[in-house]
């Protein structure tokens, strides 16, 4: 049986933050909020009648703390559904990013802790329900060492130590890893350089995944502008598997991101690697907050990922704007090509201060996903209307109507889900 390691990660971190916080100035912020939604078709299957009515409550927060030496940023969530009716087990969600920074010469060396628990889907192509998740851990550490070589050129070296849990798929793994960058900084917006990237990724069941080898060259380069930034990434991907042919072919990213005046902002990205279930995981995580990436299948397998999204923020006192497309490719190089699929997207939501104390909000967002090895295409739809009142500074009330649907061309297995949420918050910052 599995250990069930998130878990108890998240509640050994919580309880050294219980134990430090009084100890330390640090700065904590929470939101607590208890809620009731129904649900027309909870288990989301075609022609179902099952209603369930849910109550929800849900407690989240920060706890950040800067000294000299170290730094530590925590935010943590739980998510506690109480199914009515005895018909569904209740369930718990928690979520956990932390962070702890040890400089042990500051600017010159430091060693990183980094830990995610989240959930995941067991199944990317199964419609996704509360009951389809897995717990899924990310824990990886190591030093930053760089070192000056004089005239704005450094040489930063970073080896890293991960591990991945699955509390569900068998595709728990442990990575190693190291980076070597050199970086010349030629002006104080412009910085180009060359990385060198290799690592060593081991499954602990390989008979249905398979341990490989990385190496990464590539060029880099970035440039900060008041107004408009950009990065590029240039290079070559070799990948040395156990079971399968070796192959090696191009990488490369390129990214735009413009301040068009004060209220408005927009970005652009294309990129082309090799990727897996794990790395890509992390990657989604250092995108921009509100950036949709399209998440993989838990798989074993090396995949290779050619992603674009174009997005525009438009934000004023009363009303702000967001609206986002984007479209890629997945092809996976191992025995799960049955997973292959191309992605398109389309995201947009508003929202609107009615009155000093109301606000209303609406989202809406279109997922076609063509698994064109099975001969299979989903087409999900999500809108949202939710309007919110505050009731005292840090009081609100908010009420949430959703449509969720599924289209399976030429198939079975689509559904229609009506689902409505009021909730009372409490926000503590």
């Amino acid at each position: 049986m599995k250990m069930d390691f998130g878990n108890k990660t998240f509640h050994g971190i919580l309880l050294w933050c219980l134990c430090l916080g009084p100890a330390l100035a640090v700065n904590i912020s929470y939101d607590a909020r208890v809620g009731v939604e129904w649900s027309d078709n909870i288990t989301r299957v075609e022609d179902s009648n099952i209603q369930q009515v849910t109550t929800v409550y849900d407690l989240s927060g920060t706890l950040n703390h800067q000294a000299k030496a170290y730094s530590l940023n925590l935010r943590p969530s739980v998510i506690y559904r109480d199914y009515q009716g005895g018909q569904f087990t209740d369930q718990t969600f928690a979520t956990l990013y932390g962070s702890f920074l040890v400089r042990i010469r500051p600017g010159t060396f430091d060693w990183n802790f980094e830990n995610f628990l989240t959930q995941t889907l067991v199944d990317q192509q199964a419609v996704p329900t509360p009951f389809g998740l897995q717990d899924t851990n990310v824990f990886f550490t190591g030093p930053d060492i760089r070192f000056n070589l004089g005239r704005a050129k450094t040489l930063a070296v970073s080896v890293r130590y991960a591990n991945f849990y699955y509390s569900q798929t068998d595709t728990d793994n442990d990575r190693i890893g190291v980076r070597f960058r050199f970086e010349n900084d030629t002006g104080f917006v412009t910085t180009h350089g060359i990385s060198i990237d290799a690592a060593n990724i081991r499954y602990e069941n390989t008979t249905i995944n398979e341990n490989y080898k990385r190496d990464d060259v590539y060029y880099l380069y970035s440039r900060r502008g008041v107004r408009v930034s950009s990065v590029v990434e240039l290079g070559f991907t070799r990948i040395s598997q156990q079971k399968h042919t070796d192959f090696q072919d191009y990488m490369g990213l390129f990214r735009l991101s413009y301040e068009i005046n004060r209220h408005s902002n927009a970005e652009f990205e294309v990129h082309s690697w090799f990727t897996d279930t794990s790395r890509n995981f992390l990657e989604s995580r250092a995108y921009s907050e509100g950036i949709r990436r399209f998440s993989s299948a838990i798989s074993g397998y090396v995949f290779r990922e050619d992603y674009s999204y174009l997005r525009y923020r438009w934000e004023g006192d009363y009303l702000s704007f967001d609206m986002e497309m984007s479209g890629g490719l997945q092809d996976y190089m191992g025995s799960d090509d049955y997973l292959d699929r191309k992605l398109s997207a389309a995201y947009a939501g508003i929202t609107k201060d009615l009155t000093r104390r109301i606000n209303m909000t609406f989202r809406s967002r279109f997922v076609r996903a063509n698994y064109f090895n099975q001969n299979i295409v989903n087409r999900d739809r999500y809108l949202t209307l939710g309007l919110g009142y505050r009731v005292r500074r840090n009081i609100l009330l908010n009420f949430n109507y959703s449509n969720n649907s599924r289209i399976v061309e030429n198939q079975r297995g689509g559904y229609e889900e009506n689902v409505v949420y009021l909730n009372l918050a409490y926000l503590r910052h």
